[in-house]
């Protein structure tokens, strides 16, 4: 109980010196499993993300945890599908929880500069149940972790963020070096 206490006790503190507040996100991934050709970077499973994270910040440094949902294609795509809807892509969806740290390298009244850094956990939830490359969950792990940093710009309230993962564990049960390496693009509010 004394543990809880002091861990609450340094939450709050930490909440009243700074600023709090909520990123409402969306926007655009290309991944690439390790095992790929690298030599070929314009083939990438194209997808979306949306989601949220918070803010817990004192003046310059920050943490943040969040909390999104993804949809990336099973199969590779040349760069240049991204014309075609991304919506009717067979593809494998994941929810995925991620914590950073960053700071704030240059900070206005109207807008600032960051980078940051930290780890995800994506659990995957669901796959296009007739994909025509013939895979099933069974044939994916249920989880897999990466670690990610950026790079981000706020005006006022409007944001964007680029960022990269680099998968840590294997996505494919039996595939070797079948890690995730993921490039995202999100723009986004911030409340």
């Amino acid at each position: 109980m004394r543990k809880v206490l002091i861990a609450l006790v340094c939450f709050c503190s930490f909440q009243l010196m700074g600023q709090t507040g909520v990123n409402i996100k969306a926007g655009l991934v290309a991944s690439q499993y390790a095992n790929e050709d690298a030599t070929s970077p314009i083939s990438m499973h194209l997808g979306q993300i949306v989601g949220f994270d918070a803010i817990l910040e004192d003046y310059r440094l920050y943490i943040n945890p969040g909390f999104y949902y993804l949809r990336t294609g099973i199969g590779q795509e040349p760069i240049e599908n991204l014309k075609s809807p991304l919506l009717e892509r067979e593809n494998y969806h994941l929810l995925k929880m991620q914590l950073n740290i960053g700071r704030r390298l240059l900070r206005s009244k109207i807008f600032s500069v960051k980078v940051f850094g930290g780890g995800n956990a994506n659990f995957l939830v669901g796959l296009a149940p007739d994909n025509k490359m013939n895979k099933f969950k069974k044939d994916y792990k249920d989880i897999h972790f990466g670690v990610n940093g950026g790079l981000g710009l706020q005006l006022k309230f409007l944001f964007v963020d680029v960022s990269y993962e680099y998968g840590l564990t294997d996505f494919l049960k039996d595939v070797e070096k079948s890690s995730v390496n993921t490039f995202t693009l999100t723009t986004g509010l911030f409340f």
